[in-house]
């Protein structure tokens, strides 16, 4: 064999290497987005299921409060019926008493009878003021009751409509998910090249804790979390708002320290890196 075949021979196994890494490349990259794909569908799932358990809940709570308060809306509205003929009865009873002792002072009747008469009238006025305090603190009570009831009904709408927010925002992450997987499959040479997967062996989630304007990136974590350089992190940002929750791009980890570390983006990132943004080796929703 000519010393050009050689050569040739040796370009063609350098080549086929070459061809089998970024083999090896597309393929862990599709890897890891289907697999934060169906992590992230699982949660929606769930996220589904408890909106639907909760919804169901909230409205059998929320009927509970209704009818029951209806019951004390009707007590009420009896009780101050009530009240208000109690109340009657004791100012006849007391003008009557009030006559009673006008003519004992004035001597128009004889005076045993008419001290019975007032004791009799006293104990009276005496009996029906104990009867409408009573009343007074039961009616209390139904108002607080009815306060409590309100509040529950309106915790129970609150969480549920808390959840269904929650529901929608991994509806909005698990849609960007799987356009961002449609791109990863679509995508392969030297794009692949470019965005090589290079994970921790250990599971991994930080935070950005500076930027700077040459692109370089400080994270929250190093080497004590299993970072090491050469290591390959996705960027995102999450958000309560479904519209601000975004994929960033891939880092490659450049330095490591025990409690930070230094990284930059492996392609122009998806949008602006900011403070704050998650850094894990896989996409984490939740």
């Amino acid at each position: 064999m000519t010393t050009i075949g050689k050569i040739l021979v040796g370009v063609n196994f350098l080549f086929s290497i070459i061809m089998a890494a970024l083999v090896i490349f597309v393929y862990v990259a599709r890897t890891n987005w289907h697999h934060a794909f169906e992590e992230a569908s699982k949660k929606v799932q769930t996220a589904n299921a408890s909106v639907q358990a909760y919804a169901g809940e909230s409205e059998r709570i929320q009927a509970e409060a209704k009818n029951r308060e209806n019951e004390l809306n009707t007590k009420l509205a009896n009780m101050d019926k009530q009240l208000k003929a109690e109340v009657a009865t004791r100012q006849k009873v007391e003008s009557d008493l009030t006559a009673v002792k006008s003519q004992v002072n004035t001597g128009q009747v004889a005076s045993a009878s008419s001290a019975e008469e007032v004791t009799r009238r006293d104990a009276e006025v005496k009996n029906l003021q104990k009867k409408i305090d009573e009343l007074n603190a039961e009616k209390f009570a139904l108002v607080k009751q009815s306060n409590e009831l309100r509040d529950k009904f309106m915790s129970a709408d609150i969480a549920k409509n808390a959840l269904m927010v929650r529901s929608e925002g991994l509806e909005s992450q698990l849609q960007e998910l799987a356009k961002q997987l449609a791109k990863a499959k679509a995508g392969g040479g030297a794009g692949a090249l470019l965005t090589s997967n290079n994970p921790p062996p250990e599971d991994v989630e930080g935070l950005v804790k500076s930027t700077d304007s040459s692109g370089l990136i400080t994270l929250t974590i190093g080497s004590d979390a299993g970072l090491s350089p050469g290591n390959t992190l996705e960027i995102y940002r999450l958000s309560n708002d479904p519209t601000k929750s975004k994929y960033l791009g891939r880092i490659r980890v450049m330095d490591v320290r025990p409690n930070e570390a230094v990284a930059k983006p492996v392609s122009r990132p998806l949008g602006t890196i900011q403070v704050g943004d998650r850094v894990a080796n896989r996409i984490k929703i939740g």
